[in-house]
């Protein structure tokens, strides 16, 4: 005889409508939704990560930016240095503030090289040479007084006559060509600093530095570039320039 187990069949209930709870497992809490205190909490924190990201991005930006400058600046230096040692001419390394092609207010430098030194007759925006001595960039290059610290665009007065050129000055100033002014033409393009940071040359934003044929630069003491976050302006690097040896030291 074989003896079986009865099956027991068990039934479960099946409340509430739709497909809201099964089996009777649910319970009030889990059927709740979110309160808008809890809501607003939750947008709350996500605003306050979102802030410290952009903070940190920025930051980070501008130490990009700052490092970028410090580096470009040293090449700069270095390079006019050894251009000027190279070519056994002096070469000035000009730096202004100009508006870029965004309109932003920002640094740059430009790089001359010493071409020719006035002579009797320049005068204002004249500048004389002796004849057949300079060999002249086209109409529309840039010109440099190297005494007056002064950037102009060079014009031909008279395709006849090879001595002189009219200055066409592109920055206000009072002095114009004098005898015995020494003058470069720009042998390398304008270059703009990143729009972070600001230069400062000697402490003020337009100068130069000369560099000599020697490994000298222009100047009886040390000459400064102190680069400056444009946002927090505690935070700059300085670079020194020592005029014996022209050797750059960053602080």
């Amino acid at each position: 005889m074989i003896l079986t187990t009865p099956t027991r069949y068990h039934s479960f209930a099946i409340r509430g409508s739709g497909m809201g709870c099964f089996f009777n497992a649910c319970s009030s809490a889990e059927r709740r939704g979110f309160t808008l205190i809890e809501l607003l909490a939750v947008i709350a924190i996500i605003g306050i990560l979102l802030a410290v990201g952009v903070m940190s991005f920025a930051g980070a930006r501008r130490g990009a930016e700052m490092r970028a400058a410090v580096g470009t600046l040293r090449s700069a230096v270095s390079l006019a240095r050894q251009h000027a040692v190279a070519r056994r001419r002096t070469v000035a390394l000009v730096f202004r503030t100009e508006t870029d092609a965004q309109g932003r207010q920002r640094n740059c430098y430009y790089v001359f090289e010493k071409n020719g030194t006035a002579i009797s007759g320049s005068a204002g925006t004249t500048l004389v040479v002796l004849p057949n001595t300079i060999p002249w960039p086209a109409d529309g290059g840039l010109v440099y007084n190297m005494r007056a610290d002064r950037i102009g665009t060079l014009q031909t007065i008279n395709e006849q006559d090879d001595s002189r050129r009219r200055v066409n000055w592109i920055e206000a100033g009072a002095a114009g060509w004098s005898s015995g002014d020494d003058f470069g033409f720009q042998v390398a393009e304008k270059f703009f600093v990143p729009p972070g940071v600001k230069v400062l040359v000697d402490g003020s934003d337009r100068g130069f530095i000369l560099f000599y044929a020697n490994g000298r630069t222009s100047g009886v003491g040390v000459r400064t570039l102190t680069l400056i976050d444009r946002l927090r302006e505690t935070t700059t690097r300085t670079l020194e320039i020592y005029p014996m040896l022209g050797v750059i030291r960053m602080q």
